[in-house]
Formats: structure tokens, sequence, C-alpha cells
């Protein structure tokens, strides 16, 4: 069962990712961008009160899955890290300020700027190949070799 924090940013972040297209099911919202589907979801911490956003995208070619999860994505990153130098961590963790504590809009913000902006850069087969080609990028076996054929 979600716990009240991720209940709240799923309903934070719901009508928003709807407006820009995406459609949710689950804890997964998905959007379909020519062969590629842009994914978001949030995870939290089995040990505290605090969460991330994994912003991924799933290349068509790859698979045949029409609701692929966040895990399947072939090139992933939280925004956390992604948006590391704004408050974005600070904003996600609930441990120290609770849901009525701090306004949390900003994630909207944080998101339309750094993370729809990096999923519709990876949603082109150039920006794809320029992500994962990005020496600190690290990924599964599986994932590598997929995307080595691909992008060669």
């Amino acid at each position: 069962m979600a716990s009240d924090e991720k209940k709240y940013l799923e309903a934070l972040l719901k009508p928003f990712l709807k407006n820009h297209g995406f459609k949710k099911t689950s804890t997964t919202w998905r959007k379909p961008v020519d062969n590629f589907i842009q994914i978001i979801s949030i995870q939290g911490s089995p040990y505290q009160k605090t969460f991330q956003i994994y912003i991924g995208v799933y290349i068509c070619d790859l698979g045949d899955k029409k609701n692929p999860s966040e895990a399947d994505s072939n090139i992933r990153i939280t925004l956390n890290t992604y948006a590391k130098e704004t408050e974005i961590s600070k904003l996600l963790n609930f441990e120290k300020w609770g849901v009525d504590e701090l306004p949390r809009e900003e994630i909207l913000e944080i998101l339309e700027q750094y993370g729809l902006n990096w999923l519709n850069k990876c949603s082109t087969f150039d920006g794809a190949k320029a992500e994962y080609t990005l020496p600190s990028r690290i990924m599964a076996g599986w994932q590598r070799k997929q995307l080595d054929e691909y992008f060669a």
C-alpha cells in the first residue's frame, strides 16, 4: 500500500503529466513519442520517507512491450541525480519536512525543465545515442549489449 507521502506526490504529478500527454497505469506514467516510450515513476526508500523520480526511455525497436516499466528503459536516470543542483532531493524528502510543511510545486518546475527536456532529447536516435555514450553512463550488461548493436 502506498504511503501518504507517495499518494501526495502522485496527486501532484498526475494533472501535470496528463497535460504533457502522459498516461498513468499503476505507479508509472508513459508517453509514446515516435519509436520511443517515455517513462516516469516514483520510487520510495524502504527505510525512510524519501523518494526518487526515475525517468527513462524505452526504444521500441529493441523490444515489444506496450507498457514497459521504468526498469525496462533502455536509457534511464533519476531526476534527483540529473537535477542535483536544484532542491529536488530536499523536495522529495518527507523525513525532515512533512507533506504540509514544505511547498512542493517546485517539483513540477524541475521535472519540466530537467526531466521532460531530458526525455525529449533521448526520444530521438541521436539524443539517445549521445546519452548512451556518456562516460558516466552506468547500465546493466544486457542494456549495454543491446545498445551497442543498436547504435553500431
